[in-house]
């Protein structure tokens, strides 16, 4: 009789674990999900963020190559090929 008691009492308390680990199994499968669902949410949303600031980049550099040099009144006009090293810097006697 004792022993028929303990195999039952064995026999539910081993069930009660399983039920427990089947419970936790279920749970880490369904947060597993959700954190690959989260993932791949956030690859998306980087994704489109990255897209949208190369379009901005784009678009500021395009505007930047279309703007016009002037030139500054005291600077005037020159370019390299207008004065020569010479005449820039005194190397002594000539």
């Amino acid at each position: 009789i004792i022993e028929s008691k303990v195999n039952l009492l064995l026999d539910m308390n081993n069930k009660r674990i399983d039920r427990q680990f089947t419970t936790m199994k279920d749970t880490i499968s369904a947060l597993a999900g959700e954190i690959d669902k989260l993932k791949q949410e956030l690859q998306n949303f980087s994704e489109t963020k990255a897209r949208k600031i190369v379009q901005v980049v784009h678009e500021k550099q395009k505007a930047l190559n279309t703007e016009e040099k002037t030139p500054h009144p005291k600077q005037g006009r020159f370019t390299p090929e207008d004065v020569s090293m010479d005449k820039m810097f005194y190397f002594g006697r000539k």
